[in-house]
């Protein structure tokens, strides 16, 4: 337990380096790259990717997803299976429920299903054929793969995952055929997993359950698992390419804009996406949609849980706003020609997440990507 030892001392130093200026230096003393950070609803809980090696003790190999508990310092591996061993491969891009208790992720690691592949990529990118979208529960230490082929094995061909903030329900992209019958578009789709019942369904269809000609991806779901938005073509007749919103309750299927990157806040009330003229947040109930982040580099908004605060970032920059639209205050930024990745917020939007290779502590001695808090 070294290493987890080693960074628990490291954190707590760098929190006390970093408080004049708000800033907290999530894993100080990694040995390799932090990314993809995102936290639960009160920010106790982060969770991110790393290839680092020195984090604990028996995990020396891969991009692995790990948590760590801000308020008791315990950092763990969530990318293992339910036996406990480390994903024998690479796991990206975590996505944590409310409360932190669950952590979505995926991963090409071919220990999480008997008979998967043998082939594992050690830099995966969004097109890897073999990434599978993996769920953590951290309090029963289990782990299950839920992009599976009707007959039970690993789907592969994954492309992003986000689970519900009510823990429930998982919604994800994948290019595989073989999740669901009828898929014949030869194309990614969006599917909604629920934990509860294990039944997955196809989402990116139109209202009357045709499937869609092309890809569909970049998915987002409210907090109780209702709502879902995805990038599309032709969801609406003659719509086009842009944001689709689809309620599973009543089926609708709705057209928001032209753009992409969209997010939903938890309570389903606000969407907002990115867009070649900036940021927009749409007011749900009255179709209202505003610019509220002008710029063409604009990109990953995110929302508060009531959507009452977008936050995006831009190359150098990561700044927050009113869904109603107003001027918008710099959080973050950095210089030198550096760019920062935002990552995920708190439920209040408070507390934001974002990865940088700019060191912004002194507990920064590398030029690799690190993981920060903002407070």
């Amino acid at each position: 337990m070294r290493g987890l030892v080693a960074v628990v001392a490291a954190g707590a130093a760098a929190l006390t380096a970093c408080a004049a200026v708000g800033y907290e230096h999530v894993v100080p003393g990694a040995d390799g790259a932090v990314l993809s950070p995102v936290l639960s609803g009160d920010a106790r809980v982060v969770a991110f990717s790393s290839t680092a090696t020195n984090l604990l003790a028996r995990v020396r190999k891969g991009q692995q997803v790990y948590v760590l508990d801000r308020r008791t310092h315990r950092l763990e591996l969530a990318s293992r299976t339910s036996a406990g061993a480390p994903a024998a491969g690479a796991s990206i891009r975590p996505s944590l429920s409310a409360s932190g208790r669950f952590v979505a992720f995926l991963s090409d690691a071919p220990n999480f299903v008997r008979g998967d592949h043998l082939f594992v990529s050690t830099s995966p990118g969004r097109d890897d054929p073999w990434l599978d979208v993996c769920v953590r529960d951290r309090a029963a230490q289990r782990t299950i793969v839920l992009s599976r082929t009707r007959s039970g094995g690993a789907a592969n061909g994954s492309l992003d995952a986000q689970i519900a903030a009510g823990a429930r329900y998982v919604v994800f992209s994948s290019e595989s055929p073989a999740i669901v019958r009828g898929d014949t578009n030869d194309d990614a789709d969006v599917f909604v997993a629920d934990l509860r019942t294990g039944a997955v369904r196809r989402v990116s269809t139109t209202a009357a359950g045709a499937q869609l000609a092309t890809r569909s991806d970049q998915a987002a779901i409210s907090g109780d698992g209702r709502l879902v938005t995805f990038h599309s073509a032709d969801a609406v007749a003659g719509r086009g390419e842009g944001i689709y919103l689809r309620d599973l309750r009543t089926g609708r299927v709705r057209w928001i804009g032209g753009g992409f990157a969209p997010s939903l806040s938890a309570d389903g009330r606000v969407l907002a996406y990115a867009a070649s003229d900036g940021i927009h947040a749409v007011q749900l109930a009255t179709g209202r949609d505003t610019l509220v982040g002008p710029g063409a580099d604009v990109l990953q908004p995110q929302l508060s849980r009531d959507g009452g605060t977008i936050v995006f970032a831009r190359r150098n920059e990561i700044a927050s706003v009113s869904s109603d639209g107003g001027t918008a205050t710099s959080v973050v930024t950095v210089s030198g020609g550096e760019t920062v990745s935002l990552g995920g917020i708190s439920a209040t939007a408070r507390v934001v997440s974002f990865s940088t290779s700019q060191g912004l502590a002194a507990s920064d001695t590398d030029t690799t990507e690190d993981v920060y808090l903002r407070r």
